[in-house]
């Protein structure tokens, strides 16, 4: 299924472009855009944006977006990698699913993170702090996702699909 068009215009429609922001909250509208689901587009998209989605007061998804000047430096990739694992602390002990899935989002470079609640295993790996050197511990690799490609768009509306069938089951 291809990408709706209204997401590529709700990104094309930040002032600057979305490659060059520097404050998240522009990018909360395109986002936001993919919840939605117009009259004459698709079906509604089982993902949201920015807030951790619940269902019976249980996380089951949550999304931490950035702008994409952060993919460009080791070091921010970095403290976002940190925040995506503190999500992950906070939330794991209230998970009812069997998987619970964050995504980080710096601009549309998505990285997705995977936590497998009866083992407490985090994917992707992390990769060791070395407290004497500067070491790349969140390499731009991880965020190969772009999310406005119509394959990992069908990706991630997949993802939604699985996390719907998970909620409903638990």
């Amino acid at each position: 299924m291809p990408r709706p068009d209204y997401i590529v215009r709700a990104f094309d429609s930040v002032p600057g472009g979305v490659q060059d922001v520097t404050d998240e909250n522009l990018l909360c509208g395109p986002y936001n855009a993919l919840q939605y689901r117009p009259p004459s587009e698709g079906r509604f998209i089982d993902f949201a944006s920015i807030f951790v989605i619940k269902h019976a007061q249980r996380s089951v998804f949550f999304l931490e977006v950035k702008p994409a000047a952060y993919f460009q430096g080791e070091g921010t990739r970095g403290l976002m990698d940190d925040q995506m694992r503190d999500h992950f602390f906070m939330l794991h002990d209230q998970v009812k699913i069997p998987v619970l899935y964050g995504v980080s989002a710096l601009g549309t470079h998505l990285c997705l993170y995977k936590c497998t609640a009866s083992s407490g295993d985090l994917e992707p790996a992390t990769i060791a702090h070395r407290p004497m050197r500067l070491d790349d511990y969140a390499p731009a690799e991880r965020w190969s996702l772009e999310l406005l490609s119509d394959e990992e768009y069908n990706f991630m509306t997949e993802l939604a699909a699985n996390i719907t069938q998970m909620t409903a089951e638990a």
